[in-house]
């Protein structure tokens, strides 16, 4: 559970160019690069489950943003859906499924030469 004195504030995320940045303190901080979309997804999952300092302290241990909320179970939009519409719950185990049907069914309409 986060603790609401140490949650992210909305009002302290900037997102310029599809970089996220968050000012804590008098520092601004990097808080993931969106090129592809899926900003409020990320965010949203972000503010409900990670206090400010423990996901900056991972970044800074070198972990990748996406793998920081993926040990919480964040599932990407664009994976969330692609789960959904193989008809499986947009969950981690969800998309392991739905890649597993994608990819059976690649190789059953694979030609053989």
């Amino acid at each position: 559970m986060v603790n609401k004195n140490n949650a992210f504030q909305q009002d302290n995320f900037c997102n310029n160019g599809g970089y996220l940045t968050y000012r804590h303190g008098n520092e601004n901080h990097f808080i993931g690069r969106f090129k592809y979309g899926g900003l409020g997804h990320f965010k949203k999952f972000l503010m409900k489950n990670f206090e400010v300092q423990e996901y900056l302290d991972r970044l800074e241990a070198g972990e990748t943003p996406g793998k920081v909320l993926e040990t919480k179970g964040y599932v990407s939009k664009n994976l969330s859906d692609m789960a959904i519409r193989y008809g499986f719950p947009a969950t981690q185990e969800g998309v392991k499924q739905a890649l597993e049907v994608q990819i059976a069914k690649y190789y059953k309409n694979r030609k053989t030469a």
